[in-house]
C-alpha cells in the first residue's frame, strides 16, 4: 500500500507527537519509507509546509522536507486536475456543505482537495489527522469540509497517522 500524507500529519508530528529533537528515529523512518516509495508527497502539501523563502525563517520541518525527504513529489497531471474539479463540483453541489465550505476548498492553493485527487488518480491511501464530520446533514450544511468525508465519497482509502504506521509495521 502506498500513502500520501496530508500536511497536518507532518505538522502535527513535528509540533506535538514526534519533535525532531526527541524522536529523530521517527523522521529517519519516514525518509526510509519515502525512499522505498511507500510514502509520497504532492506539490500542494510541499507548498503548504515550505512557505518561507529566506533561510533564517524556515522551521525544522521545512528544512527537513527540503533536505531530507527523498520520496516522490507527484506533480499535478491533467487527470489530477480533472479529479480536483470533480471534487470541487461535489462540494459545491452537495447539500451537505455551504458556500463557505466551497469557497475554502475551491481556492486552488488549498492542499486537501489536491491530496484526494492525487490519491484517486494514483491509487494512494490518504493519511490525515482529520476525523469525519460526525453530523453531516442536508438540513444543516457545514462550512467545514473534512478530508475523510470526501475520501469516502470518492472511494479513496483514508487512514489516520497511527493507522498508517501500523500498516507499515513502523517501530521506533
Amino acid at each position: 500500500m502506498e500513502f500520501i500524507m496530508d500536511a497536518n500529519t507532518y505538522i502535527d508530528a513535528h509540533r506535538r507527537s514526534y519533535p525532531f529533537d526527541l524522536f529523530p528515529g521517527y523522521w529517519e523512518r519516514i525518509v526510509l519509507y519515502s525512499k522505498k516509495g511507500s510514502i509520497k508527497l504532492n506539490t500542494h502539501v510541499y507548498n503548504e509546509i515550505a512557505q518561507e523563502d529566506k533561510e533564517p525563517l524556515k522551521d525544522d520541518l521545512q528544512l527537513w522536507l527540503e533536505n531530507e525527504f527523498e520520496g516522490e513529489n507527484l506533480k499535478v497531471s491533467q487527470d489530477v486536475v480533472d479529479t480536483w474539479i470533480r471534487i470541487i463540483n461535489y462540494v459545491g453541489e452537495s447539500d451537505l456543505y455551504n458556500q463557505k465550505a466551497l469557497d475554502a476548498w475551491a481556492d486552488g492553493s488549498v492542499a486537501d482537495p489536491w491530496i484526494i485527487a492525487t490519491a484517486k488518480v494514483h491509487d494512494l491511501t490518504v493519511v490525515t489527522m482529520e476525523t469525519k464530520h460526525g453530523n453531516l446533514s442536508s438540513g444543516s450544511p457545514t462550512k467545514a469540509v473534512k478530508v475523510p468525508d470526501v475520501c469516502e465519497a470518492f472511494d479513496v482509502r483514508c487512514l489516520t497517522l497511527p493507522e498508517m504506521l501500523r500498516q507499515l509495521q513502523f517501530e521506533l
